[in-house]
């Protein structure tokens, strides 16, 4: 692994080496696994449930990069790599503030398969999101909203089909040949070591994660685990706020109370 402190990464300053640019279903939970293997901490969507960043993650869909451009980097502090959403989404700003680092472009067999992953896990569970406010739906608008990449038409698969295309031909044209790893997990340690420049692992397989069964039960998980904390959250909120206004009201109360004159 990557000594971190090697490459100035430290808790205040942002050093990213590697940039996933390849959409969610594409193997990024299996890339990250690997990634943090042989390089050093990767952020994920997992991450952004698990740390409860899907705040700063829904402003970033609804002001922009130029907004939000230092706290993004602030809360990716201790990552030595990106992947999968939200991130993915941010990709080119990214790589225009780190012009050395890698990106990795990873995909699956063909666009039908990705399309009909997606529609069935990520693009499902964007519709159906829950919580107050929808956080998890506002931090993905950027992929799936009327002002994000497929402008809210992922149904077509014509038009979003278009999309990918031009997306990935995008990547291609931004990112020189020597950074660039466009990979299918399917092929394994070796194209993703060589771009890491680590030795490919002997005896080791090379990660399988997150199929389209484990996404939603993994998924329910970390949700319930999110909206459990934010629960507890609003609760002692709220009971702080009933305390307070008891106390207030009582003092109130006292205030106004008439006072009764001695007898003489």
């Amino acid at each position: 692994m990557t000594d971190m402190a090697a490459i100035g990464s430290t808790p205040e300053r942002c050093e990213l080496l590697l940039i996933g640019a390849g959409f969610p279903r594409t193997g990024t939970l299996s890339i990250r696994t690997a990634i943090e293997a042989k390089l050093g901490p990767c952020h994920h969507m997992r991450v952004a449930f698990e740390k409860n960043e899907l705040a700063t993650w829904a402003r970033l869909s609804e002001r922009g990069w130029a907004s939000q451009k230092e706290e993004v980097l602030q809360l990716l502090s201790p990552y030595a790599a990106t992947i999968d959403a939200p991130t993915m989404m941010s990709w080119k700003n990214l790589f225009k503030t780190f012009p050395n680092a890698k990106v990795l472009l990873s995909v699956r067999d063909s666009f039908d398969q990705w399309h009909q992953s997606v529609l069935t896990t990520v693009y499902l569970r964007y519709k159906n999101s829950r919580g107050d406010p929808k956080l998890q739906r506002k931090t993905m608008d950027s992929m799936f909203g009327s002002k994000g990449i497929f402008q809210g038409r992922f149904e077509d698969k014509e038009f979003a089909r278009k999309i990918y295309t031009d997306f990935i031909e995008d990547v291609k044209r931004t990112v020189p040949a020597s950074q660039l790893l466009i990979y299918n997990v399917k092929e394994g340690w070796g194209p993703l070591c060589k771009l890491l420049n680590v030795p490919v692992p002997e005896n080791e397989p090379f990660p399988r994660v997150n199929d389209a069964a484990e996404f939603h039960v993994n998924g329910a998980r970390v949700e319930a685990k999110y909206f459990a904390k934010m629960n507890k959250r609003l609760r002692t909120g709220a009971a702080a706020v009933a305390g307070l206004v008891v106390a207030v009201g009582l003092g109130l109360l006292l205030r106004s109370k008439p006072k009764v004159k001695a007898k003489v």
